[in-house]
């Protein structure tokens, strides 16, 4: 990896980071955010907590993993 996009990859993973943490926290007190509505449970809003959940896990994953496997696709 050059040094030119070393910063652009250190944000990206430390972006990815910070969806995971969302995660774990939303995991961990039982609820999620919902446009419009705020802090919901899981029991109030199962659908919405899932897709949110499985996107941020995506896209967290993503955004770690994603510029060291393009650098070595290169």
């Amino acid at each position: 990896m050059d040094m030119k996009g070393l910063p652009s990859t250190l944000w990206t993973s430390v972006i990815g980071i910070a969806l995971l943490v969302y995660v774990g926290y939303c995991s961990s007190k039982g609820g999620t955010h919902v446009k419009g509505r705020g802090w919901v449970t899981k029991s109030e809003a199962p659908t919405s907590y899932l897709i949110n959940m499985v996107t941020c896990v995506i896209f967290g994953l993503l955004m770690i993993i994603g510029p060291f496997i393009l650098h070595f696709l290169r």
